[in-house]
C-alpha cells in the first residue's frame, strides 16, 4: 500500500490501517496527526485574532508571519510526535488516534512546558533567596 492509498483509507475509508505498519502507513498516520494539530491551532489562532485570548494559552505574537510560523510549527510538531508514537507502536493505527494525538499535542504540551519551567525556576529562587537573606 502506498502513501496515497493509506491516506485515502485512513481519511475516507474505515479509519483503520493494518496492524503491521509499513513506512507509508506510518507516514500517513503522521500526516493526519499533523493535519489535526494544524486544525486545532488554526481555530485557536482565529479565536485569538478575534478576542485577543487563546484557549490553548498560546501567544501568537503581533505580526501575521509570527502567527503563521507558530501555526506551522505546532502542526509539524504534532506530525513528528505522531510519527514517533505510531512508529514505536504506542498509538493504534486509527483515525481516532490521529485526531486524539493531533488535538492533545497543542493542548497538553504547552502546559507541560510551563510546569517544567516553573519547577526549574523554583529551586533557583529558593537558592538565591537564601543567599540574599544570609548577608
Amino acid at each position: 500500500m502506498d502513501l496515497r492509498d493509506a491516506l485515502a483509507k485512513l481519511i475516507m475509508g474505515d479509519g483503520r490501517l493494518a496492524d503491521t505498519l509499513t513506512g507509508a502507513n506510518i507516514l500517513a498516520l503522521a500526516i493526519c496527526s499533523a493535519g489535526m494539530g494544524l486544525i486545532v491551532v488554526s481555530l485557536d489562532w482565529t479565536i485569538y485574532t478575534v478576542k485577543r485570548r487563546s484557549v490553548l494559552n498560546l501567544s501568537y505574537g503581533a505580526g501575521f508571519t509570527t502567527g503563521i510560523r507558530l501555526l506551522l510549527l505546532w502542526g509539524v510538531g504534532a506530525g513528528l510526535g505522531g510519527l514517533l508514537g505510531f512508529g514505536s507502536e504506542m498509538l493504534q493505527p486509527t483515525r481516532a488516534a490521529c485526531i486524539g494525538f493531533g488535538v492533545a499535542w497543542p493542548l497538553v504540551l504547552p502546559r507541560i512546558i510551563d510546569q517544567v519551567g516553573r519547577e526549574i525556576q523554583e529551586p533557583q529562587q529558593l537558592t538565591s533567596g537564601g543567599q540574599d537573606g544570609d548577608s
